[in-house]
């Protein structure tokens, strides 16, 4: 995985961050509240929050790469109807469909969600063909969720 593809990954899920859209609503209201009142302190209020999510966008996705060498290393990772192999750093762990709870589709990434903050990037580079892309995505889709906030369906445990 290439940094910008990590860093285009990262930027995703911080846009799914509902502590930062409902931020960025409540800000978008005191400005135009300030702008209505003609009141100068709100404006610069919510002026600031947008800068702030703006340096926060642009730099956080590298400290992430730079904290994290599994990313930055070989991965290989294979995928079938029971779970995934993952790779990272010349180590092999076995996870079932229900270690992820959501399947997210982006411009250059597909990315496995754990939760809100962790997930296994693949990026969409990393196919031989269209054709072997699109088994992933039907193979992911058969056992993830695609929508945000869904819960990920579970199966019982065998036995």
């Amino acid at each position: 995985m290439t940094r910008q593809e990590f860093a285009l990954a990262q930027r995703q899920m911080m846009l799914r961050s509902i502590l930062v859209a409902g931020l960025s609503a409540l800000m978008a209201a005191i400005i135009i509240a300030g702008i209505l009142t003609g009141n100068g302190s709100p404006v610069v209020i919510g002026l600031f929050w947008f800068v702030l999510i703006a340096v926060v966008f642009a730099f956080a996705p590298g400290s992430a790469w730079r904290r994290n060498p599994a990313a930055q290393g070989v991965q290989r990772h294979t995928f079938d109807a029971n779970g995934l192999d993952l790779s990272f750093s010349g180590r092999t762990t076995r996870v079932g469909w229900d270690y992820f709870s959501q399947f997210l589709k982006g411009h250059k990434a597909y990315q496995l969600l754990r939760g809100k903050k962790f997930g296994l990037i693949v990026p969409r580079r990393a196919f031989q063909s269209q054709d072997d892309e699109k088994a992933f995505v039907g193979l992911v889709a058969g056992h993830l969720p695609a929508r945000p906030g869904r819960q990920a369906r579970r199966t019982p445990p065998p036995g």
